[in-house]
C-alpha cells in the first residue's frame, strides 16, 4: 500500500528534528561569519547550540557570545558535565554580557569564569548580584579614578617622565599601576583619564 505524504506532515517531522548540525554549522559560518572550528564546535551538540542561539536571540553580541561560550567549554571539560548540566541559563549569559559591554565588569575570560564557576555553584542567581559579592564590578565613575591617578602620579614620578618623553609602553604601567591602588576600577576608564591628564 503506498504511502502518502504532504508537505504539513513533512513540516511537523521537521520541527521536531530541528536544525540539523550540517545546517547550523553552515549558518554560524555564512550568517555570524564564525570562524570553521567555532561552527563546528558550536553545531556540534545540539543543547549547546541552542544555549548559543538564545544567548543571542537576548541580544548578546556574536563575539562576546562565543567567547562566554569558550569558558562553559573549560568549564564543562574541568567539571567533566555537559555544558547543559552546568545550570547556566541564556538570560545569566546576556546579563554577564551587558556588563562587560557597559564596563561593569572586565572583558577577560578570567573574569567570566569566576562569576559563572559562582553562580554553578549556587544554582542560579543573578549574574550582577554574583559579581558584586565577588568584588568584580568595576566602578565607571571617574571621581576614584582621578583620586587613584593623582595618588599614583606622586608617588611614581620615573614611569611618568618616560611617558612624558614619548614611551608610549610607559602608558600601559601607569594604567597598571593605578589599577592597583584602585580596586574595582575600569581600566578603560582609567587609560582615559590618565591621558587626558597627562595629555
Amino acid at each position: 500500500m503506498p504511502v502518502t505524504v504532504n508537505d504539513q506532515w513533512l513540516t511537523q517531522i521537521k520541527s521536531r528534528i530541528g536544525e540539523l548540525p550540517a545546517a547550523r554549522r553552515k549558518r554560524y559560518l555564512n550568517a555570524l561569519g564564525l570562524s570553521e572550528i567555532e561552527a563546528t564546535i558550536l553545531a556540534g551538540d545540539r543543547a549547546t547550540g541552542d544555549l548559543f542561539d538564545a544567548t543571542l536571540q537576548l541580544g548578546t553580541p556574536t563575539r562576546r557570545a562565543t567567547v562566554l561560550m569558550e569558558t562553559l567549554r573549560e568549564m564543562s571539560n574541568d567539571a567533566n558535565r555537559p555544558i547543559s548540566l552546568l545550570g547556566v541559563t541564556p538570560v545569566q549569559l546576556a546579563e554577564l554580557a551587558k556588563l562587560v559591554e557597559a564596563g561593569k565588569l572586565a572583558a577577560s575570560k578570567e573574569t567570566a569564569r569566576k562569576v559563572l564557576d559562582e553562580i554553578t555553584r549556587n544554582q542560579g542567581g543573578s549574574i550582577e548580584a554574583t559579581a558584586t559579592s565577588l568584588g568584580l564590578i568595576q566602578s565607571t565613575d571617574t571621581g576614584p579614578v582621578d583620586a587613584a591617578i593623582d595618588a599614583m602620579i606622586a608617588a611614581n614620578p620615573q614611569p611618568l617622565q618616560d611617558y612624558k618623553a614619548g614611551k608610549a609602553s610607559a602608558l600601559g604601567a601607569l594604567v597598571g599601576m593605578v589599577m592597583k591602588q584602585g580596586k574595582g576600577l575600569n581600566a578603560k576608564v582609567v587609560q582615559e583619564r590618565l591621558k587626558a591628564k597627562l595629555g
